[in-house]
């Protein structure tokens, strides 16, 4: 026997529901905003408005209006761009990190908000079959949309930066990987063939490939064509075959995309080995490795005895991590799983009684998401809390450094657009300690700081534009102005011989030292690839250092020589927007952008028929309101003949306050019995409020509810008017990235649910559901899990047919695998008032192949599977002649699993996952197979 399962999953990103927002407008833009950020969504509107000027004569069609939303609840810089449910890009507006890629922008809103304002043009022309569809199904029909991602964000990298004087694709990160590859002969063969270029998780540069290759790609056919190829190929994509993505491009440039890599391929390695060349002439640092797993490693420590160095990691397989080296031999001696922020800074205070860090990790609670400065200790291993002061928590940390003593703090702290430096005092050794605030200095607009050095007096590099200004601040006094650098500068560190950092100046992230009173930069280290971080090694430094595949542990020899002198500082404001191009600040209002916009049709093959339906999704754009329609037609042969039954049901959600929200929901569905392949009509409503409980992990909802069965070959009809109550706590969390699966943690959830006759209930009864998981890693195999839930449903005093639950092998019809899952029996084997569910799994992986065909819409991610065993224990109630089983007699089915993981359509990921199970106690099937499918939009 076999069935088949399709689930289709949105999952839209949420912002705090606690925001009170404001609106303006310029001419061709509407902002929404935080209350109190007027200043800061005007230089938005400007930005936008820029970009307007600089992008519309590339692209043909442009919205007559386009929505940003301004969000300052993240402390990573980052943004996106959707067509659904109309025009709109979301900025999270935050300084870059000084080690990230987007260091290199000059002017970081502009950049980013002429990046997402390009993806809204690039996605927004729809002609052909394509505008008859849009005319139809509405706003997410989106030709452009279908093309793989690298031809995206390559196109939007390259724009950021040809209008700019920094952007990527000028950046010492970009010319590294290029230089990189090239030197190892890697250059888009290994590094990266076609199908990879829009990233792989386990393959460097991993999420940067998309902009990476994509930056290369555009940038060689506007040196053919200019912005007319560009506005051609936007064109002809909007019109095109879906996912014949080479046609256009033929058509427009008169080659094809083998072609045009091949052109890349030779006018690069061209370009780089020469570069080299002339780099093995200038003799290139020595360097020796005591690490080589690749992908990120940052903010490298020294101990006092340079014996040691601390570091933090990211790895796909092994999470994000503080770790210590011992350099003598190159083996780990502490690993400490932390959620690392892209802050810059470690500090570490080392001594025979104690080992203690301050680490920047990232704080996430009710959609926020913020850096804080987290006390750890490695003797013993520990967390210590987070430091704070005494009326709250250090928030909003992008650079800090701390004094050897643990006693001052400096930090560099933004949020909403205004930045300051402060100087905190307190021992910070221990957790309940609270530092006091004893001076600030507000940041100039439109600067950000990307390294501080603690001192006497303070150093600190402020970027403005496409340059590094040096400044020292002795407080109380102001900063003072040392000099400038082109470029970005970052990472500073000071010892007897004097001030150190790494730079850009030689077009590679190289370390430098400053004399401050020459005004000049002497090079210390010369890489082929790059450095992001570094520390004092007793002859040398200790660096995380780029090879491909990602930056790894070494030690540089002696300095290198070179010489650069010192620009004098400018720090002239740049000129807002006019105030009458810009509309009176007022509330916020959802209603005009509520309105439908697009419906999404569904077809689902069910036992015995057939449902055709639409879904309507909606939400608005600070996304506090939202809703989903479901409605359309069911067709089945039953028993009673051909029945051919509407279905309805939508939801109304209202979030608001801090993490609360407020459900409207009614359902008209025909609902069907397989064990007697039979009809009844149910319909009803409910009202829910729901929250999480503050500073707990427990989530709430209170219902009331509503619900009438209609009558039927199975009973007369039945009204049940109730109260509901719903409780959930998790500490689960996700540590593998390619199963994209919870591998560690607990989920505990409990329903239950009171129909009262004093409330209009025809009968009095209750339905109470409880479910427990967990996940357990076993010390015998790390990247395997052991996956174990227990479930258990109890209801009494009504007819089957009005409550029960139904247990047994996948639901075609549900859209979800059944919450009384056991894979050795059919759909709907167990019809029950009271039932036991259990599921053990052991899952392990199989392999990662990470590879497709060309630029094909198929990508295969992994293989992976499970070992299954079921169980399941049930009866039909006390008041009922069904022999009474349940916890007495126990039903076992047991199988394995075979899980594919793919990206379809360049973004959808989807697990397809085929089961051979045998049902091993009464009725349960010889042999039974199934095939699923799960995706999540």
């Amino acid at each position: 026997m076999g069935c088949s399962l399709l689930r289709a999953e949105p999952s839209y990103l949420r912002f705090p529901s606690d925001i009170h927002w404001k609106t303006q407008a310029s001419a061709h833009f509407e902002i929404i905003y935080r209350e109190n950020q007027k200043k800061f969504a005007e230089r938005t509107l400007q930005a936008a408005e820029r970009a307007h000027r600089l992008l519309q004569p590339i692209f043909p069609e442009v919205p007559p209006l386009t929505r940003i939303v301004l969000a300052d609840f993240s402390d990573s810089l980052n943004g996106y761009s959707l067509n659904f449910p109309y025009p709109h890009f979301v900025v999270f507006a935050s300084p870059p990190e000084s080690t990230s890629e987007l260091s290199s922008l000059d002017q970081w809103l502009d950049s980013v908000v002429l990046h997402e304002f390009a993806h809204t043009l690039h996605l927004y022309p729809a002609h052909g079959i394509w505008k008859l569809m849009r005319s139809v199904f509405g706003t997410w029909v989106v030709p452009n949309g279908m093309l793989p991602q690298h031809f995206h964000e390559g196109l939007a990298t390259f724009l950021e930066t040809e209008f700019s004087k920094g952007g990527r694709g000028r950046s010492a990160y970009f010319k590294m990987l290029t230089r990189k590859s090239v030197q190892s002969g890697q250059w888009l063969e290994d590094f990266a063939p076609l199908d990879r270029r829009d990233g792989s998780f386990s393959f460097f540069p991993q999420g940067s490939s998309p902009y990476f290759f994509g930056y290369h790609f555009y940038d060689f056919l506007w040196r053919q064509k200019g912005a007319e190829g560009i506005r051609d190929l936007t064109l002809a994509s909007s019109s095109n075959w879906p996912y014949w993505v080479g046609t256009p491009i033929e058509d427009v440039y008169g080659l094809s995309i083998s072609e045009i890599w091949a052109r890349i391929k030779q006018e690069q390695t061209q370009l780089f080995q020469k570069e080299l060349t002339h780099l093995k002439s200038q003799s290139p640092s020595a360097l020796t490795y005591f690490t080589r797993s690749g992908f990120l490693k940052k903010e490298v420590r020294s101990s006092v005895q340079l014996k040691e160095v601390a570091y933090l990691s990211s790895h796909p397989q092994d999470g994000q991590r503080l770790e210590i080296l011992e350099t003598s031999q190159g083996n780990k001696v502490f690993s400490h799983p932390i959620p690392v922020s892209g802050a810059g800074g470690l500090c570490w205070k080392r001594n025979e009684r104690e080992s203690v860090f301050v680490a920047p990790v990232i704080w996430s609670e009710d959609n926020y998401q913020e850096t804080r400065l987290q006390v750890i200790s490695a003797l013993p291993k520990q967390s210590r809390g987070y430091l704070s002061t005494p009326s709250e928590p250090i928030r909003n940390v992008h650079e800090f450094s701390c004094s050897e003593d643990f006693s001052q703090l400096l930090t560099y702290q933004e949020k909403g657009g205004k930045g300051s430096l402060r100087v905190y005092q307190g021992n910070f050794n221990q957790s309940e300690t609270a530092l006091k605030l004893n001076h600030q200095w507000e940041l100039p607009e439109g600067t950000w700081v990307s390294s501080l050095l603690i001192g006497n007096p303070h150093i600190f590099l402020l970027r403005k534009g496409d340059k590094s200004l040096f400044f020292e601040w002795q407080p109380p006094e102001l900063p003072k102005p040392l000099g400038e650098i082109p470029g970005h500068a970052f990472s500073l560190k000071k010892n007897s011989n004097g001030i150190f950092l790494i730079t850009s100046l030689s077009g590679r992230e190289e370390i430098w030292q400053w004399d401050r009173l020459s005004g000049t930069l002497k090079k210390q280290v010369i890489v082929t690839g790059g450095v992001n971080s570094f520390d004092f090694a007793p002859e040398g430094f200790y660096v995380t250092s780029y090879e491909p595949g990602g930056y790894d542990i070494a030690l540089v020899g002696l300095p290198q020589s070179g010489k650069t002198r010192l620009s004098p500082v400018s720090l002239e404001d740049s000129k807002p927007l006019a105030s009458e191009s810009i509309s009176p600040e007022k509330d916020y209002s959802p209603l005009s952008t509520l309105i439908p916009r697009t419906w999404v049709p569904s077809a689902l093959i069910v036992p015995y028929g057939l449902q055709l339906g639409a879904w309507i999704p909606m939400f608005d754009l600070s996304q506090r309101h939202f809703y989903d329609v479901n409605l359309g037609l069911d067709q089945r042969d039953t028993n009673e003949g051909k029945k051919v039954l509407p279905y309805f049901s939508a939801l109304y959600g209202y979030r608001f306050g801090t993490s609360q929200v407020l459900n409207a929901s009614g359902y008209y569905v025909p609902t069907f019995l397989i064990f007697s392949q039979s009809f009844f009509e149910r319909w009803g409503t409910s009202l829910s409020w729901g929250r999480r409980i503050p500073g707990t992990a427990i989530h709430t909802r209170f219902s009331s509810l509503f619900r009438r069965v209609e009558n039927s070959s199975l009973g007369p009809s039945n009204r049940s008017v109730g109260l509901g109550i719903d409780l959930g706590w998790s500490n689960q969390n996700t540590t593998d990235v390619f199963e994209n699966e919870i591998q560690t943690g607990v989920r505990l959830t409990g329903t239950h649910q009171w129909f009262l006759k004093p409330l209009g209930s025809q009968d009095g009864f209750f339905s109470t559901l409880f479910s427990a998981e967990g996940f357990l890693n076993p010390p015998f195999w790390t990247s395997s899990t052991f996956y174990l839930a227990l479930r258990q449903g109890y209801t009494e005093g009504t007819p089957l047919y009005n409550s029960f639950f139904e247990g047994g092998g996948e639901l075609m019809f549900t859209q979800t695998r059944g919450f009384f899952l056991n894979r050795g029996y059919l759909p709907g084997s167990f019809a029950a008032r009271r039932i036991f569910g259990g599921n053990l799994e052991f899952r392990f992986p199989i392999a990662r192949v990470e590879r497709g065909y060309q630029l094909l819409p198929i990508f295969l991610n992994a293989l992976s599977g499970a070992l299954v065993l079921d169980t399941t224990s049930y009866d039909r109630g006390l008041n009922h002649s069904y022999p009474k089983r349940w916890l007495k007699e126990f039903l076992w089915s047991a199988g394995v699993e075979l899980k594919t993981q793919w990206r379809f359509f360049y973004y959808l990921p989807t697990e397809v996952r085929l089961g051979f199970y045998r049902g091993l106690s009464r009725e349960g099937e010889p042999f039974y197979f199934s095939l699923g499918v799960q995706a999540s939009l």
